[in-house]
Parts: structure tokens; C-alpha cells; sequence
């Protein structure tokens, strides 16, 4: 007797308690199937010689069930096709079959679940979801109770990687064993590197655990070990980091980066290292950060460094560097910064110039706090300068600034009714500041020179000097702008001046000084239209205007010091009429007669002072300034983009005319995009053309494997990439001494094919015609792998750098070897 086949039903339903109720329910579904068959009889299909089924010892099959839906307790499968094997009590899921049991997800061209043995096997390939495990693969046995199981041919993902298996089997919770599998971080379907092991244990977000391993580049074994260990944590674990041995020859043999790393809390990391140089000395390091969000973040380094120099001599180095920012409640803020070391010779062997050439290291604390409607600042700095061994000290500061307000605001809130008035245009402001500071010169001070103690040599001149004072400055302002077009300022600024001593060595002492500004400027406009031209519009703005400054005679104030900020004016009495004249071009442009007007403001720009001293004999004119700045900037041509940039200063003689000193810097930009093909793109792994099994992502695979069908049209291979050529040339000249300066910056970043990549960089001081620094990157990216050469030179000193690392775990599989010297 053959099977009856029932189409285009709806959709079954039942749901099964227990194991023994499963034939009470196949028997009424069944039923009530023969029904619907009966008053449907149009709708019924018999095979030839097929016959009505008269026992339950019949296995039935319901063919074309749109995705029937069937759950039993936890268990949810469905399938276009569904085949019921009362007798064997098993379910034969085909085409589009997926089950879910609790957390798992299985998806395969067949599933047959085992309800006799509660167990699920697929055939062909198969998807596989448990928890967040996604494994792919074929033929799977699973154990619906235990939810363990065994999957042929088995390949799954990792955070920074992919490994398969011939055999994968799920032990216990998060605990799989993968039999002749292998590991590697290559999205391609044949990865060119992979670590292989024939037994493997994989504690799922924790380790892999192998025996033996196997190191594959290309297929080609180069290292093998008994067994290993490598974590696979997807968060912060403390644990041994990974050493870089190699060889130079001015180290020799080294093996850097011993290290032991520690998260001690959620917050916060910690890592100590050694560094061991065969003929150099060692180096030890303490790193650590931490972070909590909205309330604080910082970081330390220090380094101690054991420097071997010869047979017989050797020095220590050592290096500290702190940042720390908190935020409070009250909207304050704390900000330090530490930084202290023995010498600037611990940066000797450093590859980074800026450090080889640092001339001084600054610690400081700040603390801020928001006061009345502005800011109170107070806090310290120490600096060093390694140049001539020097240093400054500022301890404490504070500081506070009062922006301008009107002045009817000290009186009353109302704005309405008199804001227009003459008066309410008369603004005032205050700034208040205390300093503390000393200069020390001495080259071994005690910690008493340091932070006040005031020393002098035998003739009488200060070797290490502290000063201390309190400044107050107070201005009062008139600001209006008559008929809408004439700008009008006059001001009054008075400072006073406590300081502890001054140069007569009187203590407490104060003094004042004070002065007026009044200005007066008036911008003209002019403009050209153009309508048949790419350039629509140029704006022409000039702005004359003209000045008086007065201040008494307060030479008597030259018996004070001037020290970070702390000062007063110690001239005579000065009056003088200020002229300016400044002039700016802009204009409108567009690039085809329907394109939309772009606007460039400011593209050029001119501006001259000159003074008249009304207390001066003879040539009462000073010098005359010029300032003048070219900014076109960018033009698109069909090949590349054009960017080009100049600005200038001079100093010109009123009465000769003659040009005393000039600088002028230009700054040339070429850049664009060039399109690069891939001949040979090599197809991904399963996890990206696999996903047939992930419904949801069917529209994605629809659209790789349309990519892969026109793989030959080179169109659908390239890629573009930036390009970049930059000068910057600065030249300046002192007419009297014939002193010049000429420096020229280039850089040059490009991609030479798909996969070489090449930037240069160098600096030339062309009035010496000599080379001051320059250096040279290669890079070569390969599957997975990329390949860095770095070149450097600056003085006689150069740095040669090779590193070969895994993109995706750089700080593990990297290859490096370095050569330095100086001389």
C-alpha cells in the first residue's frame, strides 16, 4: 500500500506532552486530515494505484506544506516537507528544515529527529546555532536533551579568527573537542596560515588547548611545539604576553616585551615588561590605564633603563609619565600631568624623531570651577629645559576672568525699555591673577632652590630667583555702531600690582599703571558681477581705520620684575595715532553655467598698519606692516585635485620705503584618486558564502554570488584609493645682516599596486643645502598578513624597522627586526 499525499494544506499545529501522547495525537490529526479530505475531494490527488490507508503502520507523508510549524514542548521544527514515522517515532524533515530546541538552531536540507532517543541528525550541509556558538558543517548528530552533539566537517567563528575541524563535538556546556582542526585568522577560503593540531579542546570565550601544534604558511610546516595554549577571550584577561625576540646590530640579540599583564579591576589594566638587549643593558617598563566614564580616566609609564656603553661603563636612565582627568559633581574638573626624567639620552635609540628631539618635559596640575558666570583656574607647572638645563617653576597659580558684561547689569536685570539708550552701551571687565614663580639655573639645586629659596653667585647676579605677585585689571568700555556702518570703540584698561619685593629690595610693594584706546573703522564694499563667466561674483571689502592710544609716563614702574604675567608698563608716556588699512577679496564661481554657485570668502587678503608717535623728535612714522594671504582653494581638474595656499609678512621703511625683513610660505597640495583592480580576488570562507542558511541574509548571498558571476569584468574588482603630493616651503630674510632662512617639507603618500602602498616624508634646509630628517614606509598587505618597512634618518642618527604581524592579532603574530645607529 502506498503513502497518501496530501498538497496545499494549511498549516499543522499540535503540541505533544509526553512521549506516549504522541500516537494519540498523530491518530487525530490523521483524522481530521481524512475529513478535510473527504469535503475537498477536487482538491485530492491519488497516484495511480494508490489506496487509501487502513492502519497506523503506514508511514504518511504531507508533501507541500507551506513551512508546516510543529512544536513539542520546547521543540520547534519546521520544513517545506515533513514526513511522520509513527512506528520508529521519528520526524523526517526536508527541504528549508530548521529546529530549535531551548537556545539551539539547526538548519539543514534534512533533519530527522529521533523522538524515541530525543535525538536530531541532519544530512548535507548544516547550520548550527548554540547559544552564540554558529557552527557550520555536515552530517550533525545532536542530543536534544543534553543539547551536545557532533558535527562532520565542522567550521566555526572566533572574535579574531576561524577554526574547523573534521570532528567537532560538544562535550559540555561551552566545552568542544575538534579532532585534526585547525585555527587561523584568514577570511578566505584557503587561509594561507593556519596553526593545525590533531586533537584540539576549545573552551568556548576562554582558550584553545593543543596538542601538537603545527605552524602552516602556505601549506609549508616552519614550527612545531608539543602541545600549546592560546586564549580566545573576547574580554580583558590577565595573563603572559607574547615575547618579540630579534637581532640588530648595535643591540645585538634581544628579546623584548617579557611582559605579565593584570586587570585588576573593571577600570583599570596593568602591565610590567623587560626589555633584554644582548650588548646594551635592559629596560624595564610599567604600564597602566584606567577609565571610568563620567568620572575619571588617566595613565602611567615608567622606565628604567640599565644602558651599557662600553666594557666598562654603563649609566641608568630613567622616565615618568602620568595623565589623570576627573570630573565632579559640581561641574568641576581636575587635570594633571606628570613627566619627569634623568636625561633627554634615555630617547637616544627611540624610532620616533619627535622624541629624539624633545627640549623640554612640563608636569602641571589644573583644578577648574565654575564661578559666578565664568571660571575659577588654579593649579602649578614645572618644566625643564634640556637644552641649557634649566628650570621653571609656577606653584601655585590662580587665576579668574570676568568677560565683558554691560554695566547697567551690576544695577538691574530689566533689559526692556532702555537698551538702546546711549548709556547701555558702556560694557566693563575684570581678570584677576596670582603667581608664584621661579627660575633656576643651577645645575644641581637643592629642593629648597627649587621652590623658593633665592640664591645668588659672587657677583650678585640670581642663580635661582622665585617672585611672587597678585594682578588686578579692570577696563571699561563704550562700543557703538553709528548709521549702521561706522564701528566706534573707546576704552580704559588700569592694572594694579602686589608683589612681594622688588628690584631695591623693598617687600610689599605695589604699583599701577593705566591707559586709553579709541578706535574708529569703517568697512566699503564693492562689488563685480560677472554672468557669463565661471566666476559669477568678486566682492571687493575695505576697511580703513584709525586709532589713539595714550598712557602717562610710568617709567618709575621699571624698579618691578615681570614675571608670568605679573608685570606693568615701564615707558614713557606714550600717544600715538594708529592707521590701518585691511582688504578682503571673495568671490563666487561654479563649474558649469547649471551647476550651483560656490562661494570662496576670503580668497585673498591684505592688510597694512602704520603708527604715528606724537611724543617722537624727527621721524615720528614707525616701520610699516604688511600681511597678505592667497587662499584659492581647491581645484578639481578631470585627473586631480589642485590645492594651493600662500601667505607673507614684511616690514617696510615709511621714509625710504625700503623692505627692513620679509617671510613668505607657500603650500602646494596635489591629490586625488586612482583606481586599483584586484586580478585575482580569492573567494571568503564559509561564514561569508555560506549564509544560505540565514534566511535573513539571503539577499546578501543573492548579491556575492552575482559579484562571483561577473568576477571578469575588471570594473567589479577595483577599488580607488587616495593619493597625496604636498610642499611647504617657508623663506625669510633680514635685509640689514643679509640673514636668510629657506626650509622646504615634502610628503608623498601613494599606493603603487593594489597591494603595495608607499609614504615618504623629508625636510631640507636649502639655505644649507642639507638634509635635516627624512623617512620611508613600504607596506604590503597580503591575506591576513601585512608587511611594514619604516626608514628613518635625522642628523646621524637612522632607524631601520621590518615587521611582518597578523592583521588581526598584531600584538601576538608579528615578526620584527630593527637596526639602529648613530654615526
Amino acid at each position: 500500500m502506498k503513502p497518501v499525499i496530501i498538497k496545499n494544506s494549511n498549516h499543522l499545529r499540535s503540541r505533544f506532552q509526553l512521549r506516549m501522547r504522541i500516537r494519540v495525537g498523530l491518530l487525530i490529526i490523521l483524522g481530521l486530515f481524512s475529513l478535510t479530505s473527504l469535503s475537498y475531494a477536487e482538491e485530492i490527488e491519488l497516484l495511480d494505484n494508490v489506496q487509501e490507508p487502513d492502519s497506523l503502520d503506514v508511514p504518511v507523508i504531507l508533501d507541500d506544506i507551506s513551512t508546516a510549524l510543529v512544536e513539542l514542548d520546547s521543540l520547534l521544527y519546521s520544513a517545506d516537507d515533513i514526513y511522520y514515522d509513527v512506528i520508529n517515532e521519528k520526524i523526517i524533515l526536508t527541504s528549508n528544515a530548521t529546529m530549535r530546541y531551548h537556545s539551539s538552531n539547526i538548519k539543514a536540507n534534512e533533519i530527522i529527529i529521533d523522538l524515541a532517543n530525543n535525538q536530531a541528525n541532519t544530512k548535507g550541509e548544516t547550520w548550527m546555532q548554540d547559544g552564540t556558538q554558529v557552527l557550520f558543517g555536515t552530517d550533525v548528530s545532536y542530543d536534544i536533551a543534553t543539547t551536545n552533539g557532533v558535527i562532520h566537517n565542522g567550521a566555526s567563528r572566533l572574535e579574531k579568527g576561524f577554526y574547523y575541524g573534521r570532528e567537532i563535538r560538544k562535550v559540555s556546556e561551552d566545552v568542544y573537542d575538534i579532532d585534526h582542526g585547525y585555527f587561523t585568522t584568514c577570511e578566505i577560503k584557503d587561509p594561507n596560515f593556519f596553526i593545525y593540531s590533531g586533537r584540539m579542546r576549545l573552551f568556548y570565550r576562554d582558550k584553545i588547548v593543543a596538542k601538537p601544534i603545527i605552524f602552516f604558511v602556505n601549506h609549508f610546516p616552519i614550527l612545531m611545539l608539543p602541545f600549546g595554549t592560546f586564549s580566545v577571550k573576547t574580554e580583558r584577561a590577565s595573563g603572559i604576553l607574547v615575547p618579540e625576540p630579534g637581532y640588530n646590530s648595535v643591540d645585538g640579540k634581544f628579546l623584548e616585551n617579557i611582559a605579565l599583564y593584570y586587570a585588576y579591576d573593571d577600570y583599570a589594566e596593568v602591565t610590567t615588561a623587560l626589555d633584554w638587549r644582548e650588548r646594551t643593558g635592559w629596560e624595564a617598563r610599567l604600564e597602566s590605564n584606567y577609565i571610568r566614564r563620567y568620572y575619571f580616566n588617566g595613565s602611567l609609564l615608567a622606565r628604567y633603563q640599565h644602558r651599557i656603553d662600553s666594557p666598562y661603563s654603563s649609566r641608568q636612565e630613567w622616565y615618568i609619565r602620568g595623565r589623570h582627568h576627573s570630573d565632579f559633581i559640581d561641574r568641576s574638573t581636575l587635570d594633571a600631568n606628570l613627566e619627569f626624567m634623568s636625561s633627554r639620552t634615555i630617547w637616544e635609540s627611540s624610532d620616533i624623531i619627535d622624541e629624539r628631539l624633545m627640549e623640554r618635559v612640563t608636569s602641571s596640575i589644573a583644578y577648574r570651577r565654575p564661578f559666578f558666570s565664568t571660571t575659577l583656574s588654579s593649579g602649578a607647572t614645572y618644566t625643564e629645559i634640556l637644552t641649557d638645563n634649566t628650570k621653571q617653576l609656577i606653584l601655585p597659580t590662580l587665576s579668574f576672568s570676568l568677560p565683558s558684561k554691560p554695566v547697567y547689569e551690576l544695577f538691574t536685570r530689566k533689559e526692556t525699555g532702555f537698551v538702546d539708550a546711549w548709556w547701555s552701551h558702556f560694557s566693563y571687565s575684570y581678570s584677576f591673577r596670582a603667581v608664584h614663580y621661579g627660575f633656576i639655573t643651577d645645575p644641581n639645586p637643592s629642593l629648597a632652590d627649587i621652590l623658593y629659596k633665592n640664591t645668588k653667585d659672587p657677583e650678585g647676579n640670581y642663580i635661582n630667583q622665585h617672585n611672587a605677585g597678585i594682578r588686578h585689571t579692570l577696563g571699561l568700555s563704550y562700543n557703538r555702531t553709528f548709521f549702521n556702518w561706522m564701528n566706534f570703540s573707546q576704552s580704559l584698561t588700569g592694572n594694579e600690582v602686589w608683589f612681594d619685593r622688588d628690584r631695591e629690595g623693598k617687600i610689599l610693594v605695589r604699583g599701577h599703571d593705566y591707559g586709553t584706546n579709541t578706535r574708529l573703522s569703517a568697512p566699503l564694499y564693492g562689488m563685480a558681477s560677472f554672468p557669463n563667466f565661471k566666476i559669477r561674483t568678486i566682492r571687493h571689502i575695505v576697511t580703513p581705520s584709525v586709532g589713539f592710544n595714550y598712557s602717562p609716563d610710568f617709567t618709575e614702574n621699571q624698579r618691578f620684575f615681570s614675571f608670568s604675567g605679573i608685570s606693568l608698563n615701564s615707558s614713557y608716556r606714550r600717544r600715538t595715532i594708529n592707521f590701518g588699512l585691511d582688504q578682503k577679496w571673495s568671490m563666487k564661481y561654479h563649474e558649469t553655467l547649471t551647476d550651483r554657485d560656490r562661494a570662496l570668502n576670503d580668497v585673498l587678503t591684505l592688510n597694512s598698519t602704520i603708527s604715528y608717535d606724537l611724543e617722537r623728535e624727527g621721524k615720528a612714522f614707525s616701520d610699516i606692516n604688511h600681511f597678505a594671504g592667497f587662499r584659492p582653494g581647491t581645484i578639481s581638474l578631470p585627473w586631480f585635485n589642485f590645492r594651493y595656499s600662500t601667505t607673507g609678512s614684511a616690514r617696510q621703511d615709511a621714509y625710504s620705503f625700503d623692505i627692513l625683513n620679509w617671510r613668505i610660505s607657500n603650500t602646494l597640495s596635489i591629490s586625488g584618486e586612482r583606481p586599483y583592480y584586484n586580478y585575482f580576488p580569492q573567494e571568503k570562507n564559509v561564514f561569508f558564502t555560506g549564509a544560505a542558511f540565514q534566511p535573513e541574509t539571503r539577499t546578501e548571498q543573492i548579491a556575492e554570488e552575482d559579484l562571483r558571476d561577473t568576477a571578469r569584468d575588471l570594473s567589479q574588482l577595483s577599488q580607488r584609493y587616495p593619493w597625496d603630493l604636498t610642499f611647504n616651503h617657508d623663506y625669510s630674510r633680514v635685509t640689514a645682516t643679509n640673514f636668510s632662512t629657506s626650509n622646504l617639507r615634502s610628503s608623498l603618500s601613494f599606493r603603487l599596486t593594489y597591494n603595495w602602498s608607499i609614504n615618504y616624508n623629508n625636510y631640507i634646509n636649502l639655505e644649507r643645502n642639507e638634509l635635516i630628517s627624512q623617512s620611508l614606509s613600504i607596506s604590503r598587505d597580503m591575506p591576513c598578513w601585512k608587511l611594514l618597512i619604516n626608514w628613518s634618518k635625522q642628523g646621524d642618527y637612522w632607524n631601520f624597522r621590518v615587521m611582518f604581524y597578523n592583521i588581526q592579532l598584531p600584538e601576538t603574530l608579528r615578526l620584527r627586526h630593527t637596526e639602529y645607529r648613530r654615526g
